[in-house]
C-alpha cells in the first residue's frame, strides 16, 4: 500500500553524528612552558613565614626550562638563613570563566631537604579568607607528586584578576648551618567545566516531540559511561553536563543529530510494509484496514534534479571547508609557484598545493577556475603518497590543443587514464566550475554542471589528502573552493516532513531512517527528477 504524502513537501533531515569532544572544551591545563608563560609565572623566595601573594623574584628563561616537564632536570631554591624556608610561588591564569569552573587540580613534583627532615608542603591561596589552605605534604628525599583537588567553593580560589596562586616550600626551615633546599621538577594543574559546544548545529529534536532544547537530544559518555546532561541549547549547540568532574586523559563523546536547512521536495510517498486487516467487530462482515504495522515504513523522496548539482549530492553531508582564498594559511605548497591575489589562489607552472590536515574518502568538491590550464589542471585526491593517487583534470591535447576532461589514477608512479571526454573550450577568461563527487568506488567529475565523467574504480579505497594540481604551462586562478563530506556518523537518520493537506498543516516525524547505499542522487544521465528511497522504523505525528 502506497500512501501519497503530498506535493511541495518541506523536508528536514536529522543527520546522526558522534563528536569526540576535544579535551580543551572541558579541561584546560595550567602549565608552564618556556614559550607560553605570559600569564603563568613562577617565583622563588625564602622567608620564615608564608607571605600573601604576590611575592618573590620571577624565574629566568633557563630556570623555566627546568620546570616545564617531568624529566629529572630540576630547579632548586635554597636558603641558609636560620628559620627560613625555601619557597616557590606559582601563578596560574584560569582559562575558563570563574563561574564555569567545576574543579581545580594543582600539582607539584619535587622534594625538599632541610636539617630537621625532608619534605615539601603545598598550599593554595583563598583570596576571600586571605589564607593559605588545603595543605598537602610529602616526606620523600626524591621526587614525589603532591596534589590539591578542589570541587567546592571554587570562586574563593580564583582571585579578582582570574589568578590561582599555589605555594610550595620546604616543610622544615634551615638551621643557619645546613641549608633548606626545595627541588622542583614540574609544577602544573588543570581546571574543568561542565559545558561544551558540539561541532554541528542546530541540534535536532531527536525524540521528535516538538519540544526544543531537551537533554534527551544528546547522549554524552565519559570513558564509555553515560553521564547526566543538565541542559541543551539546540540552536547554539551548547551542552551543559550535571558534573564537571573530569580528569586528564578522559575520553568524552557526544552523539546526537543535527538539522540541515529544510528543503522543498516535489513529493514524498510512504509505503507501509504491512497492515492489519480484519472484521470490524461490530457485527458487520466488512473487512476494515485497522492499522499500519509500524515496524518498517518504506518511502521515497522525489525532487527536481539539476545534473552535477553539488547541493543535492551533498544533502547528507556537512561542510568541511569553504576557502575564499583570503590567505594561504591552510595550504602546503608541494611544488610550483602559488600566491594569493585579490582573493584567488594563483598557480603558475608545474605545481601542487595541498590542503593541510585534511584526509577524506567520500566528499563533494566545488571550485572555480579560470586562466590558461596548460596541458592539465585539476584536483588530486585520495592521495596515498607521491606515487599513488587519483587525478581529475581538464586541459588540452599537446598535439592539437583540443580540450578534454580526464580522470587518471597514478599507480606506483605510472599514469593510467580511466576515462576521457571532449570539452568545448570557452577561453581562458571563462570561469569554469569544477564539481568532483567521490562516494565509495564511484567518481563523478562535472564541468559547469555537466557530468563528463561518471565511473567506478576501486584502486584507492582509502581516505587521503586533496591537492590543487598544475601541469607545466599552467597559469590559472582558483576561487571559492567548497568541500563537503560525511561527518562522523553513528546511528540512524531522522526526518521531519511538513506539508499542507486540505488547508491543514501536517507534520510527521520519521525515526530510524536509513538511506540505502547508492541512494544519494548522482545519475549518469540527466533526468528531470531524481528519487531517493528510504526506510524508517517509526512514524509519528508531531504537534
Amino acid at each position: 500500500m502506497t500512501v501519497y504524502v503530498g506535493k511541495d513537501v518541506t523536508v528536514k533531515v536529522q543527520t546522526p553524528v558522534k563528536d569526540e569532544i576535544e579535551t580543551s572544551k572541558l579541561l584546560r591545563l595550567l602549565f608552564y612552558t618556556f614559550t607560553e608563560r605570559a600569564d603563568n609565572k613562577a617565583y622563588h623566595h625564602s622567608a620564615s613565614s608564608e607571605p600573601s601573594p604576590p611575592f618573590g623574584a620571577e624565574l629566568t628563561d633557563s630556570e623555566y626550562e627546568k620546570i616545564q616537564s617531568s624529566n629529572d632536570t630540576r630547579y632548586s631554591k635554597s636558603t641558609g638563613v636560620n628559620g627560613e624556608y625555601a619557597m616557590m610561588l606559582f601563578r596560574y591564569k584560569c582559562p575558563f570563566s570563574e563561574a564555569d569552573v567545576k574543579k581545580i587540580v594543582v600539582k607539584f613534583e619535587g622534594y625538599g631537604t632541610s636539617p630537621a627532615g625532608n619534605g615539601v608542603t603545598m598550599k593554595i591561596w583563598n583570596h576571600v579568607n586571605s589564607a593559605w589552605e588545603n595543605e598537602q605534604t610529602g616526606t620523600g628525599s626524591g621526587d614525589e607528586t603532591l596534589t590539591i583537588t578542589l570541587t567546592s567553593n571554587i570562586p574563593d580560589y580564583i582571585d579578582d584578576d582570574g589568578y590561582i596562586w599555589v605555594l610550595a616550600r620546604t616543610t622544615n626551615p634551615s638551621d643557619g648551618t645546613t641549608e633548606a633546599v626545595l627541588h622542583c621538577d614540574q609544577a602544573y594543574g588543570y581546571v574543568t567545566r561542565a559545558k561544551f559546544t558540539v561541532n554541528y548545529t542546530p541540534i535536532s529534536d531527536r525524540d521528535q516531540d516538538g519540544v526544543a532544547d531537551e537533554p534527551e537530544h544528546v547522549t554524552v559518555k565519559v570513558n564509555g559511561v553515560e553521564v547526566a546532561v543538565s541542559s541543551v541549547d539546540d540552536s547554539t549547540g551548547l551542552v551543559t553536563l550535571a558534573s564537571g568532574d573530569f580528569n586528564e586523559g578522559d575520553v568524552i563523546t557526544c552523539t546526537y543529530r543535527f538539522d540541515f536547512e529544510p528543503y522543498i521536495a516535489q513529493e514524498i510517498t510512504l509505503e507501509p510494509k504491512q497492515r492489519i486487516e480484519g472484521l470490524d467487530g461490530l457485527g458487520s462482515d466488512t473487512v476494515q484496514a485497522w492499522a499500519v504495522l509500524q515496524k518498517e515504513i518504506g518511502g521515497s523522496i522525489r525532487e527536481t534534479f539539476k545534473p552535477g548539482s553539488i547541493e543535492q549530492t551533498s544533502r547528507f553531508m556537512r561542510t568541511v571547508i569553504y576557502e575564499p582564498f583570503n590567505s594561504d594559511d591552510g595550504w602546503e605548497v608541494k611544488s610550483g609557484s602559488w600566491t594569493i591575489e585579490n582573493g584567488e589562489y594563483h598557480g603558475v607552472g608545474l605545481g601542487e598545493a595541498q590542503l593541510k590536515a585534511l584526509r577524506l574518502r567520500d566528499f563533494c568538491l566545488r571550485v572555480k577556475v579560470h586562466g590558461e590550464p596548460g596541458w592539465k589542471t585539476g584536483i588530486k585526491f585520495r592521495i596515498q603518497d607521491g606515487q599513488n593517487f587519483y587525478r581529475a583534470i581538464y586541459g588540452a591535447h599537446y598535439d592539437d590543443e583540443k580540450y578534454y576532461v580526464r580522470l587518471d589514477k597514478v599507480v606506483n608512479g605510472g599514469e593510467n587514464i580511466i576515462k576521457k571526454s571532449a570539452l568545448k573550450h570557452l577561453g581562458s577568461s571563462h570561469v569554469y566550475t569544477l564539481d568532483l563527487i567521490v562516494k565509495g568506488n564511484r567518481i563523478i567529475f562535472c564541468i559547469d554542471g555537466v557530468p563528463h565523467i561518471d565511473v567506478e574504480d576501486s584502486e584507492f579505497p582509502s581516505a587521503g589528502p586533496i591537492s590543487l594540481y598544475l601541469d607545466n604551462y599552467a597559469d590559472v586562478y582558483f576561487d571559492d573552493l567548497e568541500i563537503v563530506s560525511p561527518p562522523n556518523r553513528l546511528g540512524e537518520y531522522g526526518m521531519i516532513i511538513t506539508w499542507d493537506q486540505a488547508g491543514q498543516a501536517v507534520k510527521v516525524g520519521l525515526d530510524g531512517v536509513v538511506f540505502p547505499e547508492g541512494s544519494i542522487p548522482s545519475p549518469k544521465n540527466s533526468p528531470v527528477f531524481t528519487v531517493t528511497p528510504f526506510k524508517a522504523r517509526r512514524i509519528k505525528t508531531i504537534g
